[in-house]
């Protein structure tokens, strides 16, 4: 498929395959190596729920990980990420906005430090990114500000408390959206 997209363009297949990544960390494309890349269906805010649910269950735990085995380059790029995406969201800026978020969970995801923590949640990062993209359209300030909370929690190292303030993120989260 990237070379039939490259040869329409007149360009070569390399920015056509970054284009696909770009679209895969935004959840809107699925990319597999020496396989090709697919645009990923429409789906509803009801899906989002069950991937919350997999990341209530899953992501507490990892941020346990990051908490003890963040650097402070992590600490940077989430810091960044929030910034930016509370900028963003104050601005009206959705697209702006939900990139913003895709960072902030590639990173939280990189902070983690430990292979099947990273690994079990990375795909249910991507699946946020793709249903937040279609359907919610948005990102709430509330998200920003718990996303901040968590941050501070990992700047102290604090597991118990990254634990609690992901927990109760994610319920929020999933609260917000069964009701959407």
């Amino acid at each position: 498929m990237a070379g039939e997209i490259a040869d329409r363009l007149q360009v070569s297949r390399v920015p056509v395959r970054e284009a696909f990544r770009s679209l895969a960390r935004l959840g809107l494309a699925d990319v597999v190596p020496n396989k090709g890349a697919t645009v990923l269906p429409e789906k509803e805010s009801a899906d989002l729920v069950p991937i919350l649910e997999g990341r209530l269950h899953l992501e507490p735990w990892a941020m346990r990980y990051a908490a003890r085995n963040r650097t402070n380059d992590d600490l940077a790029r989430i810091a960044e990420s929030l910034d930016a995406g509370l900028s963003a969201t104050l601005d009206g800026d959705a697209l702006t906005a939900i990139r913003a978020h895709a960072n902030l969970l590639d990173h939280l995801a990189d902070a983690i430090h430990q292979r099947a923590a990273e690994a079990a949640l990375r795909p249910l990062y991507a699946q946020t990114g793709a249903i937040v993209t279609r359907t919610i359209g948005h990102i709430h300030r509330a998200g920003w500000d718990s996303h901040r909370k968590i941050l501070h929690a990992l700047q102290r190292a604090d597991a118990d408390a990254v634990q609690d303030l992901t927990r109760a993120h994610l319920s929020e989260m999933i609260i917000r959206t069964a009701g959407t």
